[in-house]
């Protein structure tokens, strides 16, 4: 696990070097932000932001939010001058970060990431949250009349459309009919796909797009790596459901709801609840990203840290 996020940051830090060397980039080249010392600056991405670098300590940043950095100045620095480089979904973008005496006409505390600011990059995301929601209000504006499957129960009636697929992503065109005089959230629901070499899936990750406020119609995104069955041994799944325990009281601890858990950690709020409940079908990048807003990344360290197992077969090796 430290290998592999190992290897995912020398794959950003490779990409931002070679940004800055093939396109002959220099310090003196790059867009100055001016940073004053009682003031935050906002980096705005049209994008959610995948990966951050601030070359100076000096400077603290966060994301309050996946597509907006914010930085500043700690209390008391030496050094005022910094690069700061942003990677989107799909571009990879550096500004020269210089100290101002004061919050003159030269300081913008929003900056919004223009596109002649940016470079291609590519990381393995075939689509960017845009895209997607281009894509799906496109589906939306054609939505042809079908009715593939449906099921009612409860007063609910969920019709399944039409099946598009784009890249690596599934679209459904699912409707729902709410005829009871309940309330329902859209990502409170669950569903079942089948086929016919597994067995029935249940899809915990997915992303949705509500059209109609009048919970009518939705239009679902699904990751096709979410159709994946994953089997556990009950003593593994005992300590996933125990780790998704710790989770939610850290959440309690520090009194944040699931909804700015979700919006900070850029995962809705259906795929937070199955990390608490111990999920082993969402993404391992989930459970990094809840554990990047609680502070408590620096865990992950911990894991296989201490192998004794492994010192011992190494051990019988030597002798």
């Amino acid at each position: 696990m430290k290998n592999l996020l190992s290897i995912i940051a020398a794959i950003l830090l490779t990409a931002s070097y070679s940004f800055a060397q093939t396109n002959g980039l220099k310090k003196a080249e790059l867009p100055i932000v001016y940073l004053p010392d009682s003031l935050s600056v906002h980096f705005i991405s049209p994008e959610p932001i995948q990966y951050v670098d601030i070359s100076s300590k000096n400077i603290i940043g966060d994301l309050p939010v996946k597509n907006v950095l914010r930085i500043r100045y700690r209390d008391t620095v030496k050094s005022r001058d910094a690069i700061v480089t942003i990677a989107g979904e799909k571009f990879i973008a550096q500004y020269h970060v210089q100290w101002s005496p004061s919050a003159n006409a030269l300081v913008k505390s929003e900056i919004e990431i223009n596109p002649a600011e940016t470079r291609p990059l590519d990381i393995g995301i075939s689509l960017s949250q845009p895209e997607l929601q281009k894509f799906a209000a496109e589906l939306f504006c054609k939505h042809p009349e079908a009715n593939l499957e449906h099921a009612v129960a409860y007063g609910l009636k969920a019709r399944l459309n039409h099946i598009y697929t784009l890249g690596d992503y599934i679209f459904l065109d699912v409707s729902y009919y709410n005829r009871t005089k309940l309330r329902y959230d859209i990502d409170e629901f669950r569903f079942k796909i089948d086929d016919n070499h597994q067995q029935s899936l249940l899809v915990n990750y997915f992303h949705f797009w509500c059209i109609f406020s009048s919970f009518l119609l939705y239009l679902i995104k699904i990751y096709t790596m979410s159709l994946k069955k994953h089997i556990l041994f009950p003593k593994q799944q005992a300590l996933l459901e125990a780790f998704g325990e710790n989770l939610k009281l850290a959440r309690k601890r520090r009194k944040l709801t699931m909804q700015e858990v979700a919006e900070r950690a850029a995962i809705d709020r259906g795929t937070l609840r199955e990390v608490e409940n111990g999920n082993p079908g969402v993404s391992f990048g989930a459970y990094v990203n809840v554990l990047r807003v609680y502070g408590l990344q620096d865990d992950l360290l911990k894991l296989a840290a201490d192998d004794e197992l492994g010192r011992r077969l190494q051990d019988l090796e030597i002798l």
